[in-house]
């Protein structure tokens, strides 16, 4: 069995065991393709299938791993570890001093022991996660809260108002969510990001694309007199920008930054199904 790396025009060799978002991704920036291709005959074909992901969208020096299947009819031939090593080479070649990966329902119970047994151990330095819906997060009756002037998209905030509103925040949590009050989160997380402020209350929502498919709520917070009706307005803001665009059943994920935030989660959504996260990582000596 070969390992290569794969381009868009070879995408269709993998598509009866890949998910079309996965392929979709191919060449574009940070992301990396490796499959492993075997030979039946005169015709190669593909029987396994990695991506991982390099770029802005997640901590410096770190790769993390968006996909990794093989065939039904392929598994229990080594395919999964050949990718795994590949992409081990080329992280450890690169620099790359940690390789993280996060599952969560079916792909967890599947690949978690997997993933022990090739040396991945438990993350434990930043918060647990979450994973729900658009369409559960996002009810009828939080879309329809009203917006006030008291909103904006946190492109149209000024540096200093973000940075005030993060300094009045628990740098600990902060810390745990890898926010840095430096940070330059008008380049991460411009068109789903907001403030809110009037004379009593300042909040804050930062969400982000991940490179793994759907959409991270990294952190929601207000304080002052009325924090729920900021969270409201900035959560339903969001919504109406999600629901625009994405389809019903696009993840969204959620760090439980408190025993508060599943409860903040089930008053908006008594309904709301929620699975937990996995993740796991593999530090490069």
């Amino acid at each position: 069995m070969l390992v290569y790396e794969i381009t868009k025009e070879y995408a269709p060799a993998f598509d009866d065991f890949v998910a079309k978002y996965i392929l979709a991704q191919i060449d574009k920036p940070g992301f990396n393709t490796l499959g492993v291709v075997s030979l039946m005959g005169d015709e190669h074909y593909g029987s396994g299938l990695l991506q991982y992901y390099v770029g802005p969208l997640i901590e410096k020096d770190t790769a993390r791993i968006t996909w990794i299947s093989v065939p039904e009819e392929e598994q229990g031939e080594s395919n999964a570890w050949s990718l795994l090593s590949e992409m081990m080479d080329r992280t450890e070649t690169s620099g790359i001093k940690r390789v993280e990966v996060a599952l969560t329902g079916e792909y967890e119970k599947e690949l978690k022991e997997y993933f022990y047994m090739q040396d991945f151990t438990d993350r434990t330095d930043t918060m647990p996660l979450t994973r729900t819906t658009i369409s559960e997060l996002f009810t009828e009756k939080l879309l329809a809260v009203p917006e006030t002037n008291s909103l904006c998209p946190i492109s149209k905030a000024s540096v200093s108002e973000v940075r005030r509103i993060l300094q009045s925040l628990p740098q600990e949590d902060l810390n745990k969510m890898g926010i840095s009050v430096e940070a330059n989160v008008f380049s991460l997380m411009p068109q789903i990001s907001y403030v809110y402020h009037d004379s009593n209350t300042d909040g804050i929502l930062l969400a982000n694309t991940v490179p793994e498919g759907g959409v991270i709520l990294k952190l929601c917070r207000a304080i002052g007199s009325n924090p729920v009706k900021a969270t409201l307005e900035m959560v339903g803001a969001l919504g109406r920008k999600l629901t625009g665009f994405c389809i019903s059943d696009t993840p969204v994920y959620i760090p439980l930054v408190n025993p508060n935030t599943e409860t903040a989660l089930r008053a908006m959504n008594p309904n709301i199904k929620l699975h937990s996260v996995w993740k796991g990582e593999l530090i490069n000596e």
